[in-house]
């Protein structure tokens, strides 16, 4: 299968992500399933933070119940017994090893329902107090502004905020396109013009190759940001 923006058929592990290793255009999902501790292949968890059960030599994705500490939780039994467990100690058992005494285990970005195996780590209470001083983050944010990671469809998300709306502009296979969708979509308001978007509620791009591109019309709003 060759790459659709630049038709490179070798992809590359980057991270969490398969990308072209041609221009690094977001392919899909890198997800590694390995059994849980304990449970004699009954359960796995995913690097991305998922766990399923194993029925016949078929995963069957588990769906957590939100815990009253705001943590995600789900049971798991082991013969006749029954034990809920919150889903980030899955994980983190299973990637990085029993806890070691006297640790925590601590979401690096601080968001509870990112278990991401990577998003997990050990550390000690002054640690985590540490990381919980600072500004949380999601794992949508790009580190670019205004560009966000489409954890769905894959790619990139881009949108703006104009006279306290939020105007988004379409989804792009990589950050360098969705930037530039914003910096143009900021050009052309400051200019007096607006995006008209198609009634479907589909993504428009500002890209003029993209299948939904946006027609830029004059500003009639009597002097309003669109």
């Amino acid at each position: 299968m060759t790459c659709s923006i630049c038709g490179h058929s070798e992809r590359i592990v980057l991270g969490e992500s398969v990308v072209c290793a041609g221009c690094g255009a977001f392919i899909e999902a890198h997800e590694v399933w390995k059994d849980i501790p304990e449970y004699h292949g009954s359960y796995r968890a995913s690097s991305l933070g998922r766990i399923a059960s194993m029925k016949r030599g078929t995963l069957h994705v588990m769906v957590p119940t939100s815990h009253r500490d705001g943590y995600p939780k789900l049971n798991l039994r082991l013969g006749d017994k029954s034990r809920t467990w919150h889903v980030h100690t899955l994980v983190a058992l299973t990637f990085h090893g029993p806890r070691p005494a006297g640790l925590l285990i601590d979401h690096d970005n601080r968001q509870h329902y990112d278990n991401r195996a990577s998003n997990l780590k050990y550390v000690t209470v002054a640690e985590s107090n540490r990381n919980r001083s600072k500004p949380a983050t999601s794992p949508r944010h790009s580190g670019t502004p205004c560009v966000y990671r489409d954890l769905t469809g894959g790619g990139y998300l881009a949108r703006i905020k104009w006279g306290g709306k939020q105007v988004r502009l379409g989804r792009f296979t990589t950050i360098k396109d969705a930037s530039k969708a914003v910096k143009e979509a900021r050009r052309r308001y400051l200019a007096g013009q607006h995006i008209a978007f198609p009634l479907t509620g589909r993504l428009c791009s500002l890209s003029p190759n993209a299948a939904d591109s946006c027609t830029i019309l004059p500003n009639t709003a009597g002097g309003r940001n669109a």
